[in-house]
């Protein structure tokens, strides 16, 4: 999209821990299911708005998915982040949000945000509050979009191989520590542990989802409006 001269090529990745996507709506919202939004969606095209991260970004791809498998035309309204993007949510600016659960999660627990359905193909046991239902449970579609948020870091893709080998040793000792998986889980953070080429193969894979996504919207069904904040 023009924002760095490199790409995922360019660099040796170590993914750490990554979160699924979400899709909630405030406490007390009128949609008080997925099936609800769905319907909603479909009987008024383009007035249902999301809120997500600004375009281009993982949840604009996860909104782009979403509309997609499901063929209802979602209001997509961008935003600078995942947290300006739960405000416009809990404040009913949009009718729901999409970001990772990891960013709902304080939000969740303390029913401000009520969760309507996993953006992805498993669902999920969220304690205290019991199954967020899977949108890929009735849309396996959704499969077609593997974004997905993550922690970790990079480094250039010419890195003399004897410094990778510190690093490669370093990440994996981390990745053990007791500490750093109790505060992941704690947020809701899935450990990846993935580095290399096994990160390249993940990190490609995104790319290609979310590069064809944005391409497609261009040329055929539009499957979520663009909205000029």
């Amino acid at each position: 999209m023009g924002f760095h001269s490199t790409s995922t090529k360019d660099w040796r990745w170590y993914m750490v821990a990554g979160a699924p996507a979400v899709l909630s709506v405030k406490a007390d919202s009128p949609l008080k299911s997925f099936d609800d939004l769905v319907a909603a969606a479909k009987a008024n095209p383009g007035r249902v708005s999301v809120a997500h991260c600004a375009t281009g970004c993982v949840w604009h791809a996860k909104t782009i998915g979403l509309a997609t498998a499901t063929r209802t035309e979602l209001n997509s309204v961008p935003y600078q982040g995942s947290a300006p993007a739960m405000v416009a949510a809990l404040s009913g600016v949009t009718d729901a949000v999409i970001s990772s659960l990891a960013e709902q999660t304080e939000f969740i627990r303390t029913g401000k945000l009520r969760p309507l359905a996993m953006v992805e193909t498993t669902a999920l046991d969220f304690p205290g509050i019991g199954k967020i239902p899977a949108v890929g449970e009735k849309y396996p579609n959704i499969a077609n979009m593997p974004a997905r948020t993550w922690l970790g870091f990079a480094v250039p893709g010419d890195t003399p191989p004897e410094t990778v080998a510190v690093i490669d040793k370093a990440f994996v000792n981390a990745l053990n520590d007791k500490s750093l998986r109790e505060t992941l889980e704690n947020r809701n953070y899935a450990v990846i542990g993935a580095y290399g080429d096994d990160a390249m193969k993940i990190l490609r894979s995104m790319e290609s989802a979310v590069s064809w996504a944005l391409f497609d919207r261009k040329r055929s069904f539009n499957p979520v409006l663009p909205v000029k904040l």
